[in-house]
């Protein structure tokens, strides 16, 4: 597929099997950074003290240790590209990749109400 497809937005997660160290978050980032069509990068895990993440010749300030890296594509041929980028530098322990909708599109019921967050609501309180 050559074209763009207009208003396509695919969200893609790669779970690595371990928390991947700041050498190998800086290789993924900077690899899956320059995919045609990668329009976001967001990262997720374990709090961790604070330190620079290396990104090429850039520093990322960040407090958590990479347990998943969710990435915003807008061209449906990223995803393969993500996926070479995956198997080529997780050679020593396996992955899981999922496509989909990860983050919310549109405002929630608690968005509309003002609260802040489920906990306001009581949901997740288990007394």
């Amino acid at each position: 597929m050559t074209e763009e497809v207009e208003d396509y937005y695919m969200e893609v997660v790669v779970i690595p099997e371990r928390l991947l160290s700041d050498e190998t978050a800086g290789k993924v980032l900077a690899r899956v950074g320059e995919i045609d069509g990668v329009s976001n990068i967001i990262l997720q895990g374990p709090n961790y003290i604070s330190r620079d993440l290396k990104i090429e010749d850039q520093k990322i300030k960040t407090t958590v240790k990479v347990g998943k890296i969710f990435v915003g594509v807008c061209k449906p041929d990223a995803i393969d590209g993500i996926k070479h980028v995956c198997d080529e530098i997780f050679t020593t322990f396996t992955y899981d990749l999922k496509v989909g909708r990860f983050s919310k599109d549109r405002p929630t019921v608690s968005n509309v109400l003002g609260k802040s967050s489920f906990r306001d609501l009581g949901v997740l309180d288990k007394k």
